[in-house]
């Protein structure tokens, strides 16, 4: 591959990184049960980028769209989103941008490296302790602010269906695909050296074209001999 091809291997899976954070991560859907029938509703969604601000989509409020609209409002006021994050977006941003910008070498390779290492620990520790708006269904006890089940009937037995969405998945394969291409570039680019003579091979010599020389100023003995047969000769 050319270097051209290589400096933008990481830059191009780290802008796909970036788009599926506008994507949603996470589809939160309301399961009940009534008479034996199970009902699938949408509820609510986030994007990666709405998991870091705080935001997030509200796909059905029921018969409880006032009153919903209310608790929603002041649950994004309230939540300002996770640092953690913020962080792995800002980091992959930096890296994309450093990857387009600087030439191939150790300090490009060390921005890269540094700032994918930092993205993706912090989006690891995210996602172990859990993102927000499903541990606040768990400390709600199903609920969302205190929202719990109300609204959907007393006879009702209902349930939250939480489903982590393929952007999430594509965002980790993407970013640590990143890094990984961005520590194994330096290595795999570097081209082999011209192969020289095996050892043990000595160099071809054309013995048939070397005319033989004694020191400066000297002609060869051989020369010498073959001149005076000549002069023997003549006389």
């Amino acid at each position: 591959m050319s270097d051209t091809g290589w400096r933008l291997l990481a830059p191009a899976k780290l802008l796909g990184t970036a788009l599926l954070c506008l994507l949603p991560w996470i589809n939160i859907s309301c399961v009940a049960t009534e008479d034996g029938k199970t009902t699938k509703m949408p509820f609510m969604s986030q994007t990666g980028v709405q998991i870091a601000t705080g935001d997030f989509t509200v796909e059905m409020l029921g018969g409880m769209e006032q009153e919903g609209n209310e608790q929603f409002e002041k649950q994004r006021k309230e939540n300002a989103g996770p640092i953690t994050v913020k962080i792995f977006i800002a980091m992959v941003l930096v890296a994309a941008v450093a990857g387009l910008v600087l030439k191939l070498g150790s300090f490009r390779t060390a921005i890269l490296a540094i700032s994918l290492t930092i993205g993706i620990g912090m989006l690891g520790l995210q996602t172990f302790v859990g993102f927000p708006v499903v541990n606040g269904l768990k400390q709600d006890g199903g609920g969302l602010g205190g929202m719990g089940g109300g609204g959907f009937g007393p006879d009702r037995d209902m349930k939250w269906l939480v489903e982590y969405e393929p952007a999430l998945f594509g965002v980790w394969i993407l970013s640590v695909g990143a890094l990984v291409t961005t520590v194994l570039e330096v290595p795999l680019r570097k081209k082999p050296k011209p192969a020289g003579p095996s050892e043990g091979e000595s160099e071809k010599i054309d013995w048939g074209n070397v005319v033989e020389s004694g020191p400066e100023g000297e002609s060869p003995p051989g020369g010498n001999e073959s001149e005076a047969e000549s002069d023997d000769g003549g006389d």
